[in-house]
């Protein structure tokens, strides 16, 4: 809600109490001297018109000018409302922030993401559930560079690096389930090995531009969040590729040799029983490995929580020199009303004075 407050001109309202002190004190001395008359022999013949009513609206006219006065005077002091406003999206972005941190979500988009999951509230989709809470976390920092790599059989960009987030947010909407078995699978090796090699690359030609040109953005640190509800299975399809089957611990290796944080989180809350104990330890050693951590989720609700924490390990620039932008308030003024209304008392009244109760000598 808008907060506002009530203003009127001071100046004019001292200007005004000026005036109308002057105009008594020079009502109150020609008070003294007595208004011109004549005589008359007789004034019993001089009968009011007291069927028309003439005489009892006679003063009508008067008071009408005199509230005129009244209107043009609230006029004259110019009252008016100041309404704060909040600054549009334009008015409180400064220039774009020269340092952060890049962080790529890879994002598992296999068959098995569309199963539901439950929450607080109702089941939801594994992938909506994903698009949601991650589109949460992506406005939370506005300083870094974030991009999205989906994955199944193979990983794919769906938005690198970027500071548009508005923009990325938009094309996380596109995000759905692979719907073919061709393109199903799990390779979340590959899709780590992939994406840390984008990020080398990023870095690298960020850092080696021609002409000694300094880059428009210094990336400070890297970071990685995968989040699966599955275990390393890549396609059978894939089987001799070197590529599409590499392990997750050389995948890992490799994101820590180029000072990549990986962070795991596995939405399955199937993924706790005591079979899948071998390959919780695998995800934990390779997470520490990198200065990273893995998360398992009991529930949907627990996925907002973990990239929250996530949110708070990896602290972003923050931006210190950003100008404060000072939106002037919106002013609601009402002369132009009371201007209105005392120009339509004083045309009645002068109406009034010229037809129906003009007065005679």
């Amino acid at each position: 809600m808008s907060n506002f407050s009530f203003e009127i001109d001071f100046i004019a309202l001292g200007l005004l109490l000026g005036f109308l002190l002057i105009a008594f004190q020079a009502k109150k001395y020609f008070s003294h001297f007595n208004p011109p008359y004549f005589f008359y022999s007789n004034v019993s013949d001089l009968k009011t018109d007291i069927k028309m009513g003439r005489s009892k609206w006679s003063s009508f006219p008067e008071k009408l000018n005199l509230l005129a006065f009244f209107f043009f005077s609230l006029a004259f002091i110019d009252p008016h409302l100041l309404i704060d406003r909040k600054p549009s999206f334009s008015q409180t972005s400064s220039e774009p922030p020269k340092e952060g941190i890049a962080i790529y979500l890879v994002l598992d988009q296999s068959g098995s993401m569309q199963q539901k999951i439950s929450t607080k509230y109702i089941p939801i989709e594994k992938i909506q559930l994903l698009k949601n809470v991650t589109k949460k976390f992506i406005s939370q920092r506005p300083s870094d560079l974030i991009g999205v790599v989906t994955f199944a059989r193979v990983p794919n960009v769906l938005a690198p690096l970027t500071l548009d987030h508005e923009t990325l947010q938009k094309n996380l909407d596109q995000l759905q389930v692979v719907k073919s078995k061709e393109e199903d699978g799990t390779a979340i090796g590959y899709a780590i090995y992939k994406t840390a090699h984008i990020m080398a690359a990023t870095r690298y030609f960020s850092s080696n531009l021609k002409n000694n040109i300094k880059a428009p953005y210094d990336i400070k640190s890297a970071a990685m969040i995968v989040v699966t509800d599955g275990m390393q299975d890549p396609s059978i399809l894939d089987k001799g590729n070197r590529f599409r089957t590499i392990e997750l611990d050389e995948a890992a290796e490799y994101a820590k040799s180029q000072n990549i944080h990986l962070y795991i989180i596995n939405i399955d809350p199937q993924f706790a029983s005591d079979q899948y104990a071998p390959h919780r330890r695998q995800l934990k050693r390779i997470t520490n490995l990198t200065g990273g951590k893995f998360y398992l989720i009991n529930d949907g609700g627990d996925l907002e929580e973990i990239y929250s924490e996530i949110n708070k390990l990896e602290k972003g620039v923050i931006q210190t020199n950003k100008p404060k932008i000072t939106i002037p308030p919106e002013r609601w003024s009402f002369y132009p009303f009371f201007i209105a209304l005392g120009l339509l008392c004083f045309f009645i009244a002068t109406v009034l004075n010229l037809t129906l109760l003009r007065k005679v000598p």
